[in-house]
């Protein structure tokens, strides 16, 4: 896909991880943070121009990504938008995990730039009470130390230290790394959360398997085998 466009625009991080297979003669337009509107106003301009744009979002563009604005500026526009779907990052965090979103899970994202964090933090509270497997996105940054730490205060009150967590940092890049730890553990891991880093907090039914995450789904033994396919 790529490799047929004329041109490619996106967040400096997000184009340099594609760069190597683009070709020499693809235009490149790289962006800044919270440039997200002016990346879409200018695709769709290019493509309305008769040009094959493709803009490159992190993970999945569907899943906290650009697919939603670029949708909204084609529309108005009259421009056709093709969506082609990535690994999401809860996806991939959870793939080194083990299996934590084996039933069901709810996904947050920390950042307080478009929705108020106590909204936010509304989300959360229902979703562990609730007892889902939590997925955090965007969980901290130099900026935003306050809505993490708002996010384990919401989180010690709601379940007991013992309760499995995940962190996975820059997942399937060079510097990857991952922890399997608890609620009560987690604000000592501060250092370890940025935005490049995913939050799973596990289900009631969560186990530490190893050193591996697992949400138990229940199977009896006699249908194990039948349903091992699932």
């Amino acid at each position: 896909m790529l490799k047929s466009v004329d041109v490619v625009i996106g967040y400096r991080t997000y184009v340099r991880y594609v760069r190597e297979v683009l070709p020499s003669d693809v235009e490149v337009r790289e962006y800044g943070m919270r440039e997200e509107r002016e990346r879409a106003v200018e695709a769709v301009k290019l493509a309305s121009e008769g040009r094959k744009v493709a803009v490159v979002s992190g993970g999945d563009p569907g899943v906290y990504g650009m697919a939603g604005l670029v949708l909204s500026v084609a529309e108005r526009e009259g421009v056709e938008v093709e969506v082609i779907p990535g690994v999401t990052a809860a996806c991939a965090a959870a793939a080194l995990l083990g299996a934590p979103l084996m039933l069901d899970f709810a996904v947050v994202s920390l950042s307080d730039h478009l929705v108020p964090l106590g909204e936010i933090l509304e989300r959360v509270r229902a979703a562990l009470e609730s007892d889902f497997v939590l997925v955090v996105y965007n969980p901290s940054s130099s900026e935003r130390r306050h809505a993490f730490r708002a996010f384990l205060d919401v989180l010690e009150e709601s379940v007991e230290p013992e309760r499995p967590v995940g962190i996975v940092r820059d997942a399937y890049r060079e510097r990857q790394r991952v922890v399997v730890t608890r609620v009560g553990e987690l604000r000592s891991l501060e250092d370890l959360v940025d935005m490049r880093s995913i939050i799973i907090v596990g289900s009631s039914r969560t186990k530490v398997v190893g050193d591996r995450l697992v949400t138990e789904r229940g199977y009896s033994s006699s249908r194990t085998g039948r349903n091992s396919s699932e």
